[in-house]
């Protein structure tokens, strides 16, 4: 859960997007996936794989080492530790 009860601010350069869903199942181990193509991804960009399962803990923390606009693959620095469904 996340509460605010103040002010939020966000840091950063401005994107067209905040959000996007993955294009299929990202399994433990992966170290690329897919996403919308057409993005605004960076090299350095910092992703956050949310949870899919009961397990409220499962989600992902990592950062993008390469995007394929055209594609929509991202490769990332690290190899996910949580099953993610996408579709």
């Amino acid at each position: 859960m996340i509460a605010n009860i103040g002010n939020f601010t966000m840091f950063g350069q401005p994107r067209t997007k905040y959000l996007t869903r993955l294009r299929g199942p990202v399994k433990r181990g992966d170290s690329a996936f897919y996403v919308e193509t057409g993005l605004d991804l960076k090299s350095g960009d910092r992703l956050a794989l949310l949870a899919t399962s009961y397990e409220y803990k499962a989600s992902d923390d990592v950062f993008v080492t390469s995007y394929s606009s055209a594609s929509g693959r991202v490769e990332i620095n690290s190899t996910i530790e949580h099953y993610h469904w996408g579709a």
